[in-house]
């Protein structure tokens, strides 16, 4: 048995990977006049999963026993990508975001209950509902950031219940000795092959234009492929619950780039908000137990 690892050092991947997820609004903002969110998308899944397959394909029989948690994580993932980002077109981001980022740690819970796991520390519900306090502030705070659309509202929280789906399956899967990596991978390149007919209904000459190669290229590699790899290694120490949790960073990143490169308007109760995320985000870190567990 390997001596019981420090929760720092997985936290701080998670928080890592949360930031380079909040990237992903900014660097579609700056792509191309007439870029398509939904084409995005499904190039991201695609080239981050062939990424992530290319620098762990050796660890790929780790997989050949789990094939139900690898096409459930896969489905999972094409979900999460095709309603967040139509929930974003019906919605605006803020509340999309909101919805999303909200319900997962719900979610995550609810699994965590239906597998008899333990329950979490009291702390961990008082840090949710700062989180979750947080979030509402964060977005109700700015004019205009929210509108209303039930179909909207209905995709993001389906989003929601898929992001934390694949991240449980992920955790299956490396607690049956799978390789992270090698798992994640498998799971963004076989949920981009799924969602790639749909591209036939979206506009595509944006992709050959110099901004957008580059824009696709950060959202496949940094976002994707680069933050994939550290939340893999967090899931290998950390339960799927703390880090859906832990990934209500996003939001704050993405707000303070939308301030600081696109100019956007922060109002102060939406500092209140971000700070209630992070005081959240803070006790979560510091409740995280230490867990033994075997590495595969």
């Amino acid at each position: 048995m390997l001596p019981t690892p420090k929760p720092t050092r997985p936290v701080a991947l998670v928080l890592l990977a949360s930031a380079l997820f909040g990237t992903t609004g900014t660097a579609l903002a700056k792509g191309p006049a007439n870029i398509d969110a939904i084409s995005a998308g499904i190039f991201r899944l695609i080239i981050g999963g062939l990424a992530l397959t290319l620098i762990s394909w050796r660890h790929f029989s780790t997989l050949k026993d789990q094939l139900r948690h690898l096409l459930l994580g896969a489905i999972a993932v094409a979900t999460y990508q095709l309603l967040f980002f139509y929930s974003v077109s019906l919605t605006g981001v803020a509340l999309a975001a909101l919805i999303t980022i909200g319900v997962s740690p719900l979610f995550s819970r609810l699994l965590s209950h239906l597998k008899g796991q333990p329950a979490p520390s009291p702390i961990w519900y008082v840090a949710a509902a700062f989180t979750l306090s947080g979030l509402v502030v964060l977005v109700l705070g700015s004019e205009n950031a929210v509108s209303y659309d039930l179909g909207g509202i209905m995709c993001a929280a389906i989003a929601g219940c898929a992001y934390a789906m694949y991240t449980e399956s992920a955790s299956v899967l490396i607690k049956c000795k799978a390789d992270p990596t090698a798992s994640l991978g498998a799971m963004f390149f076989i949920a981009g092959l799924l969602t790639t007919p749909l591209l036939i209904f979206h506009r595509l000459a944006w992709v050959i234009t110099s901004r957008g190669i580059l824009v696709i290229l950060y959202l496949s590699v940094i976002t994707l492929t680069c933050a994939y790899v550290a939340f893999g290694k967090a899931l290998v120490s950390l339960s799927p619950m703390t880090v859906v949790m832990l990934t209500t960073l996003e939001p704050i990143v993405a707000s303070v780039l939308a301030v600081l490169i696109l100019n956007e308007d922060f109002p102060f109760a939406s500092w209140v908000g971000a700070a209630l995320v992070l005081i959240g985000l803070l006790m979560v870190g510091l409740s995280t137990p230490r867990q033994t567990t075997v590495r595969p």
